[in-house]
């Protein structure tokens, strides 16, 4: 899982020009012998023309001519070694992602037939990666005026900070010269670009979403850096989710009671609209959300859920005067405001976990569907507790030593609940949990007062 996609959006980008100038195949210099070579030259009493007159911004663009002040290559027409082309490798200050460069023609210009990046620097065993290959531009070759050359670069899928440029001296009669290239790239990966290879992509649905039908979709274009392919769509379907919710809720209902629980929507009702405000004007509502009962956990005898027929007032703790139709898994939950009634038992029951699916529609085709949980745990008597291990309310005095463990602060409200627990030790005494016993305090570490529960 890499860098996210995202329509629309661009990263920062930072403009550079070339630091220092690595090698070259060949350079003009007032020096003569080893500085053709431009590797060999150390000694040299001036850099006129050398090639790393292409280091930092430009001295002489937009003037045109033979300026000594611009790198050069050692010979007008003929490269080197044998070499098809001239070249010159720069370095940059940082690694980014290159999406733009500037190379500053000041005579001759429109020879240039390859830009290459590099990961890393390994002089001449250094892997370079085209981004960019061409012939000389006809337009230019016979015009003397200075040239921008700004080619529509491949993107790389690595950062770099190391470029060449090979240069076709043959095609053009006479020096070309080079005066500064600059770099324009980002530091984070550019949005919207596919990184893998094969042209992968990883699709993440939000959580607890699935759909009916198509819900989403995205479009690509393809392209050899030469042309660009028509846009292509692809329409996605979205499978069951995992048993991780879209949105979680919880109740603490009273036991023996008929209770009114409203499972909120809300939430998925936002989200379809965030995405579904990108076809359109249209607005969802309420009535676009279908409410359904998917699975109950933790459900024992004592506890029953019902459809809620009563839409005005509140249920009464002892009546079922808002209780309809009983409610059972798979059944469409049937009020506008998406309430239920549950009727807990006078003992016994623990927690509950109630799963929905709230079914959004979208369009005529299609459906979100997301996946809402609500947890229903029940608010004990006085000298119960809802015990860790179940939710089940427990008398205090039911308690097991296992239970009573993880209550170690005498101000957490499990002594409150359960204040028939709690030991009262005379002066000089400590009352220690969860053995429930009165310890003699040590001299210098408690103050002798009666009651204290450390």
């Amino acid at each position: 899982r890499g860098p996210e996609i995202t329509q629309g959006a661009r990263v920062p980008t930072v403009l550079s020009w070339a630091k220092r100038a690595l090698n070259g195949s060949s350079q003009f210099s007032l020096c003569g012998g080893t500085c053709y070579s431009p590797w060999l030259c150390v000694d040299c009493h001036t850099d006129r023309w050398h090639i790393t007159r292409i280091e930092g911004p430009p001295e002489k663009y937009p003037l045109y001519g033979d300026f000594a002040e611009a790198g050069q290559f050692y010979e007008q027409d003929t490269p080197p070694h044998g070499l098809r082309y001239e070249f010159m490798e720069v370095e940059f200050n940082d690694d980014v992602y290159l999406e733009k460069i500037d190379l500053y023609e000041t005579l001759k210009p429109g020879a240039v037939v390859r830009v290459a990046v590099a990961s890393e620097y390994k002089n001449s065993s250094t892997e370079w990666i085209s981004v960019w290959e061409g012939r000389p531009d006809p337009r230019l070759l016979t015009k003397e005026n200075v040239n921008m050359f700004s080619p529509p670069l491949c993107p790389a899928t690595f950062k770099s900070r190391f470029l060449r440029f090979e240069v076709d001296t043959a095609a053009r009669g006479g020096w070309e010269s080079f005066d500064a290239i600059s770099a324009l790239g980002s530091f984070d990966f550019p949005i919207g670009r596919v990184l893998h290879p094969e042209g992968r992509v990883l699709f993440v649905p939000r959580q607890g979403l699935h759909s009916n039908g198509v819900l989403d979709s995205l479009r690509f274009t393809v392209s050899d850096c030469l042309d660009e392919s028509d846009p292509t769509a692809v329409f996605l379907r979205l499978g069951d989710p995992d048993e991780t919710p879209f949105r979680e809720t919880s109740y603490h209902l009273e036991q023996g009671a008929f209770s009114l629980v409203t499972i909120d929507v809300a939430p998925a009702l936002a989200d379809a609209n965030a995405f579904v405000s990108a076809l359109g004007p249209k607005l969802l509502t309420p009535a676009n959300v279908s409410l359904s009962l998917q699975k109950v956990v933790g459900l024992t005898n004592g506890t029953v859920l019902f459809q809620r027929i009563a839409q005005e007032g509140n249920v009464s703790s002892r009546s079922a005067e808002h209780a309809g139709p009983q409610l059972h898994e798979g059944d469409t939950v049937a009020s506008a405001d998406n309430s239920i009634v549950v009727k807990t038992p006078e003992h016994g029951q623990g927690r509950i976990i109630l799963l929905f699916w709230a079914t959004v529609g979208v369009s005529t085709e299609s459906s979100a569907v997301y996946h809402l949980k609500v947890q229903i745990q029940m608010r004990c008597r006085d000298d119960h507790w809802n015990r860790e291990s179940d939710g089940l309310c427990v008398r205090c005095t039911d308690l097991t030593e296992e239970d009573k463990a993880p209550y170690t602060d005498p101000d957490h409200p499990f002594f409150t609940q359960c204040s028939s627990l709690a030991r009262t030790c005379n002066a000089g005494f400590y009352l220690l949990w969860p053995e429930n016993e009165c310890r003699p305090c040590k001299a210098g570490t408690f103050s002798s007062v009666a009651g204290r529960h450390k």
